[in-house]
């Protein structure tokens, strides 16, 4: 009986840890590849801000490391769209991670907006 119970027991523990590990490791190229807001950039995201320098990069390292961002109209914030969910054409809802610049074009800090159209 006992056998059987630390059976179960290590299913469930291995259960647990795929379900962690659903997150991946940042990939530039898929990062890079996966700019049309899919999965791929949400699962890396997590590991992208806690292991990657992103805070100190000029622009030209930011470009180098994470590909092309999305310029906004004000020259102080790029991003980098992580998700996007759409209606039947137009995107009701997503997550950006938008990148703060300086005037020397030097990364200040960043951050994660969740968005929803009204």
């Amino acid at each position: 009986m006992n056998l059987r119970r630390n059976k179960y027991v290590i299913f469930l523990l291995l259960m647990i840890f795929c379900i962690s590990s659903c997150k991946t490791r940042f990939n530039k190229e898929k990062w890079v590849n996966d700019d049309l807001g899919g999965d791929q950039r949400n699962n890396m995201l997590d590991d992208l801000v806690a292991n990657h320098k992103i805070i100190g990069l000029k622009y030209s390292q930011l470009i180098d490391s994470f590909g092309e961002p999305v310029h906004t109209e004000d020259s102080s914030e790029v991003f980098y769209t992580i998700l996007e969910n759409y209606d039947i054409i137009d995107p009701i809802s997503g997550k950006d991670l938008v990148i703060k610049l300086n005037r020397d074009s030097i990364v200040t800090g960043f951050y994660i907006n969740n968005w929803k159209r009204k």
